[in-house]
């Protein structure tokens, strides 16, 4: 089994008193496709709010099964 992680900083749009951005801080969980060969496999990911227009976002996930 190969596992990846990955950091990466997710910047929003800016927010105003009219259009209020939505928290996204938590843990999140789904499942990856790729678009050349269709390959699956699951997905989390942590975000972190940094300011109100930035969040750092901790990904890891399954790529492929050692047979």
């Amino acid at each position: 089994m190969s596992r990846f992680a990955l950091a990466a900083v997710a910047v929003l749009a800016r927010s105003s008193a009219a259009t209020a951005q939505p928290d996204l801080t938590g843990t999140w969980s789904g499942y990856w496709v790729s678009d050349k060969n269709g390959h699956t496999g699951p997905m989390r990911a942590k975000f972190t709010q940094l300011n109100p227009e930035q969040y750092k976002v901790t990904y890891s996930g399954r790529f492929a099964k050692v047979i």
